[in-house]
């Protein structure tokens, strides 16, 4: 889900550039994080791509 669109939408590009650790998506939650996407990516993204990126964080610290 979030690997075709990385290249193209900016809330991906600043979460992968290294600044969201996994600790960090965690602590802000599905509300904010939410706000965030929707805002950083002009309204193309909202609660699932928050949903999709507060599943990978368990998984990010597992590896």
């Amino acid at each position: 889900m979030i690997g075709a669109e990385l290249g193209t939408c900016t809330v991906l590009k600043f979460l992968a550039t290294g600044y969201a650790d996994p600790h960090t998506v965690k602590r802000l939650g599905r509300t904010r994080l939410a706000r965030f996407c929707y805002r950083h990516s002009r309204g193309a993204w909202a609660e699932p791509m928050a949903e999709a990126i507060l599943s990978a964080a368990p998984e990010t610290l597992e590896l």
